[in-house]
C-alpha cells in the first residue's frame, strides 16, 4: 500500500462521530462513499467542517 493512500486511510480515524453513525445506519448521502472519503483532500479536523463539507447533518 502506497504512503499516499496510508494517509488518506489514517485520515479517516478523525472522521467526525456524526459522519461515522450515517455511514453506519445508510443515512449518509449517495456521495459518500468510500472513494469519496478516501479522495478528500482537505478534510478539517473540526467535525462541524467535515459535517458542512460531506453534507451531513
Amino acid at each position: 500500500m502506497g504512503s499516499l493512500r496510508t494517509s488518506r486511510l489514517i485520515r479517516l480515524n478523525f472522521l467526525a462521530p456524526g459522519i461515522i453513525e450515517a455511514i453506519a445506519s445508510g443515512t449518509q448521502p449517495a456521495a459518500v462513499d468510500a472513494q469519496a472519503l478516501l479522495d478528500l483532500h482537505d478534510l478539517q479536523l473540526e467535525w462541524s467542517e467535515q459535517k458542512k463539507l460531506l453534507d451531513i447533518n
